[in-house]
């Protein structure tokens, strides 16, 4: 079947081809993004929705979403798709209140808007005080500091951001994104989005009341849609060779960051886009914009499906400073969730053995002193389960 462009004459089966994955829709509460150059023929689509079993057509149809870009050109549909912007908006399911103006950035560039971004959030004087109890606890080596790490790993890992506060959106690539340039930056639109709809400052004000664990929960939903509808956008408009170019530049060396830290750091995106992929199979995208509404409390909420409504329990953790005597000090103090638990188990004992250490998590803090040479750490926990 052949169709005719303004450029010519151009094979427009490559497109329906992909056709076969609308099986996909045999799961009864599957929602499907299915985007196009030009509109297909209705006959086709319907000849495809008959051949899945066990679904009726209409139930199949109604959640079934075809979107075609209404650009016959032969140009990558990535790129139709992001010169639309309001399709980007149909992707996620909701409308940009207002413009957005994405801004290319070089290395160099991004680097910079991350380091002052990131140190911001990491202070030097609050976390060269966490760094000195982390390293008592037993998980980074004594010497290192948090907020360098961060630093280390913004330079090294960061692709892309978007500032709750300025509302500027920034990634790394050119006027004429690469595949994967234009994933990160379909990445980076989702949280411009749901900021507009949903206030993501909100986190920014958990960060700075050092409400770590609310902090941590609330970063995994807001990680976790980006990266769920920026995959969405990629299965939707990605060709195949773009999508091999794209996975082929995503992955990088080792990037010199203190592994407890990188994983700190890197928990709020597999973790998150998995909370967001069971949300929207087991509820429906609604349910997503109703956890955006009202954050989540803890990362417990996250990891346990059935613990949505678990809120943790608030632990005190007295003051040993008097009963130290001399110069002992406070230190420093942070809640400790499942996820941190988890990691620091995971120091010790593999990744199965430490996630079932953790589960039954209810409530932790710990609480640190030091005499300015000695550095001394209580954590106090409390459990759902025995």
């Amino acid at each position: 079947m052949l169709f005719r462009s303004g450029s010519g004459i151009i094979v427009q089966p490559y497109e329906e081809r992909y056709l076969f994955l609308l099986f996909l829709l045999r799961q009864p509460r599957a929602r499907m993004i299915y985007l196009t150059s030009e509109p297909i023929l209705p006959s086709v689509v319907d000849y495809y929705l008959d051949l899945i079993p066990d679904v009726p057509h209409h139930h199949a149809r109604k959640r079934l979403h075809t979107i075609p870009v209404l650009d016959p050109s032969t140009r990558p549909l990535t790129q139709k798709l992001l010169e639309r912007p309001r399709l980007v908006e149909r992707v996620r399911g909701l409308s940009f209140l207002h413009p957005v103006i994405p801004q290319a950035a070089t290395d160099e560039e991004l680097s910079a808007g991350a380091r002052e971004g990131l140190g911001a959030m990491y202070p030097e004087e609050l976390f060269g005080r966490r760094s000195l109890a982390w390293a008592a606890i037993g998980v980074i080596p004594e010497g290192t500091r948090i907020d360098r790490e961060v630093g280390r790993f913004g330079e090294a890992r960061v692709l892309g951001y978007y500032d709750t506060l300025t509302k500027e959106l920034v990634f790394l690539g050119t006027d004429d994104p690469s595949p994967g340039e234009r994933v990160t930056l379909a990445h980076e639109l989702v949280h411009a989005l749901e900021d507009q709809h949903f206030d993501l400052s909100r986190i920014d004000r958990l960060l700075a009341a050092c409400d770590d664990e609310a902090f941590a929960a609330a970063l995994a939903v807001v990680e976790g849609s980006a990266t769920f509808h920026m995959y969405a956008y990629a299965d939707a408009v990605l060709t195949d060779d773009e999508r091999s170019q794209w996975q082929s530049s995503g992955g990088s060396g080792p990037s010199g960051v203190d592994p407890f830290v990188e994983a700190q750091l890197y928990w709020p995106y597999p973790a998150g886009y998995w909370f967001v992929d069971r949300l929207e199979r087991e509820v429906g995208e609604r349910a997503v914009d109703g956890v955006l509404a009202d954050l989540p409390d803890s990362t417990e909420q996250i990891l346990h499906a059935d613990r949505a409504r678990d809120r943790p329990i608030d632990v005190e953790v007295a003051d040993l400073g008097p009963a130290l005597g001399g110069t002992w000090r406070d230190l420093d103090v942070m809640e400790v969730g499942e996820a941190w638990l988890t990691g620091l188990f995971e120091l010790r004992v593999d990744a199965v053995s430490a996630a079932r250490a953790a589960a039954g998590w209810g409530g932790a803090r710990y609480r640190a002193w030091t005499d300015g040479a000695a550095v001394g750490v209580l954590l106090e926990t409390v459990w759902d389960t025995p």
